[in-house]
């Protein structure tokens, strides 16, 4: 299955996706939506032509989706400790994703792998996926859970500096055509107002090189401070 996502400017504004989550963000981000108390309304009208990177195998696939749903079940469940939330049960998410969100996904995913190891190919990598339920994406999970939340606090505040800030949007650029070409995340500082710039066009008052380790989707931890001018 295969989603086109259309979003509000407003929507984005508002509500951040989340850094976190290691495959399937569009559903994420419904999931956040619901929680944050937005709908979500699906079009059988569009169409699209989907043409996904390939994966190394399938096996390489499903150990990315173990980490993904045992890192959304922990979410939720910090999610409904949380007053001003919006609870999300999963049979209210029937016939998907609601079963993956249950209590006793760890025992599912395990059973998977199993029988998954006996008739395909991937044999090994549906092994570590069972030992990565209870290990590795649990682990993951417990650690990153509670991140998003605290993300989406400032999120509001992040929008506001970047639609006022120039240099913030011009770093931002930079990053990401540095992340679309395969470099090296740098960032040049913007220079400051009224600098003046000699004959090699290096300015007087110069400031040195930013280095972005922003890697959305799969850092671990995310470093911004609005206050800092």
């Amino acid at each position: 299955m295969r989603w086109l996502l259309a979003l509000h400017r407003e929507t984005y504004r508002r509500l951040s996706f989340d850094p976190w989550i290691l495959r399937g963000e569009d559903l994420d981000y419904l999931l956040n939506l619901r929680m944050y108390g937005s709908d979500i309304w699906f079009d059988n009208q569009w169409s699209l032509t989907h043409r996904p990177p390939r994966d190394r195998h399938e096996g390489h696939r499903f150990y990315r989706d173990i980490f993904r749903w045992v890192y959304e079940y922990y979410k939720i469940e910090f999610s409904r400790a949380q007053i001003d939330l919006l609870q999300i049960k999963p049979s209210s998410l029937m016939p998907y994703p609601g079963p993956f969100l249950e209590p006793g996904i760890t025992k599912r995913i395990k059973r998977t792998a199993f029988l998954r190891s006996l008739a395909r190919p991937d044999k090994k990598r549906y092994r570590e996926g069972a030992k990565a339920a209870a290990g590795e994406a649990t682990e993951y999970a417990q650690e990153h859970c509670m991140k998003y939340f605290e993300f989406q606090y400032t999120w509001g505040d992040i929008m506001a500096r970047m639609e006022s800030d120039g240099g913030l949007r011009q770093a931002l650029v930079q990053a990401a055509i540095a992340r679309q070409s395969g470099g090296e995340v740098v960032v040049e500082a913007a220079a400051p107002a009224g600098a003046s710039a000699d004959a090699a066009g290096n300015t007087s008052d110069s400031l040195e090189p930013a280095v972005a380790n922003l890697d959305p989707g799969m850092t671990a931890e995310i470093r911004l401070n609005i206050n800092e001018e």
